[in-house]
């Protein structure tokens, strides 16, 4: 009985360990970053989370993203100049036409700016139209976009 136990035991600390953590979603390639005009990004935080543009020097000002994307609905920038979505809010973007080839932009979590700040995506020119989609998986500290091949991890290592 105590043999048979020890075997259930490690079978299930063999799939457990197989199986990976949450944490283990891999970075997203250039091509899951690289945005076009027209194409759309909806941003769906849960209820901990919030998308902030700004107030920090490791993220994109407000004034510059206003210049890339256009936002629905608009957040207001605070003193300090940061944006807020607020917490749990879904906001959406749209690349704007006019929006130079070869700029980059990033964001992060207003309730935890210091552990979400992301990844920096680009803009280039071309044919736009396709939609991106970001989220928070449950109270982890992580933004997730969603792709054809799997969920990206989008927090700077």
């Amino acid at each position: 009985m105590q043999k048979s136990l020890l075997c259930v035991i490690g079978l299930f600390g063999l799939l457990a360990a197989s199986s990976g953590p949450l944490s283990a979603q891999p970075a997203p390639t250039p091509a899951d970053l690289t945005l076009h005009p027209g194409d759309t990004i909806t941003w769906t935080p849960t209820s901990t989370h919030g998308v902030q543009f700004g107030g920090r020097t490791d993220v994109t000002t407000f004034t510059a993203i206003q210049g890339l994307l256009t936002l629905d609905p608009p957040p207001t920038a605070n003193a300090q100049g940061a944006a807020q979505a607020g917490l749990g809010k879904t906001l959406k973007a749209t690349v704007k036409s006019d929006a130079v080839a070869g700029s980059t932009f990033n964001f992060t979590c207003q309730a935890h700016p210091s552990d979400m700040v992301t990844v920096q995506f680009k803009i280039e020119a071309g044919a736009g139209g396709q939609s991106h989609d970001i989220t928070t998986p449950g109270a982890t500290k992580k933004w997730i976009l969603k792709t054809a091949t799997g969920d990206k991890n989008l927090n700077k290592p």
